[in-house]
């Protein structure tokens, strides 16, 4: 699973650690390790976004509510039919 990381928390991070990097430096970097990859890295599975979704609204995993919000988009977007057994 990965985690989104904005550019500020990244130089946050980066500052904390005793290094100071400008935005577009930190971007041109990613730029070049993407290039390094040829663009071929992984694509996130539907579920990754909904995650992405949930971190970004607050939710935290393991507790009822994002374990609900994972039940109802799956239903609500892949057409999962749920039933109780």
């Amino acid at each position: 699973m990965f985690q989104v990381v904005s550019i500020n928390r990244a130089k946050r991070f980066l500052r904390d650690c005793g290094y100071r990097y400008a935005s577009e430096s930190l971007l041109q970097s990613e730029l070049r390790v993407l290039k390094t990859l040829k663009f071929q890295v992984t694509e996130p599975t539907p579920i990754v976004y909904i995650e992405t979704m949930l971190e970004i609204l607050g939710i935290v995993k393991s507790n009822f509510m994002h374990d609900f919000c994972i039940i109802y988009a799956m239903n609500q977007f892949f057409g999962l039919i749920l039933s109780a057994p």
